[in-house]
């Protein structure tokens, strides 16, 4: 058991990590280019951005929602835990400075990370960012106009599965504001 999500089982095959499973996912069904480009070896943004979002805003939107969540919920044999402020401060700093990367240098103009279609790099990213919405720190990036046109955009793109998807959050959600401290 690989005992990871993301997570599929495709006719037997197994494969653990969103960014690989996308990839999978794109060339074993033949999907549009602009979700996951595969002909071209040279980087492109589509490409580039899942593995920079993967170190630079997943990790850090991911330690931040964690920290949060397991200082009000027990999750299975992990107990509560005090909220540890140092981590969470390093955290906020990164995921600010992933926020302001996003939009300065990714969108810079641009509708969409890698040009006018939807692509896997921005439902990696807006997902990322409506994660940490269930703890209350979605300001880190809705102070940012560009990044929440974007957020906007991706969820428009995407419906009606963006809200299937992210109703599943919203109960999370409330599962975490409903936790006693």
């Amino acid at each position: 058991m690989l005992r990871k999500v993301s997570l599929i089982d495709d006719g037997g095959f197994i494969l653990a990590e969103s960014v690989a499973i996308m990839r999978y996912i794109a060339i074993q069904y033949n999907l549009s280019e602009h979700w996951y480009p595969r002909a071209d070896a040279r980087p492109s943004p589509r490409r580039r951005v899942p593995n920079w979002q993967h170190l630079c805003v997943r990790k850090h939107c991911a330690e931040l929602f964690v920290t949060f969540f397991r200082s009000k919920i027990p999750v299975g044999r992990f107990t509560k835990q005090p909220l540890d402020q140092q981590k969470i401060q390093a955290a906020r700093e990164e995921i600010a400075k992933s926020v302001t990367h996003i939009a300065d240098y990714f969108l810079n103009g641009k509708p969409l990370k890698a040009g006018d279609n939807t692509s896997a790099a921005d439902v990696l990213g807006v997902c990322e960012m409506v994660q940490i919405a269930a703890v209350g720190e979605e300001a880190l990036y809705a102070n940012n106009e560009v990044v929440v046109a974007w957020v906007e955009r991706v969820k428009s793109k995407l419906q009606p599965h963006y809200d299937e998807c992210v109703g599943k959050l919203d109960g999370v959600k409330k599962m975490y504001e409903n936790a006693k401290e």
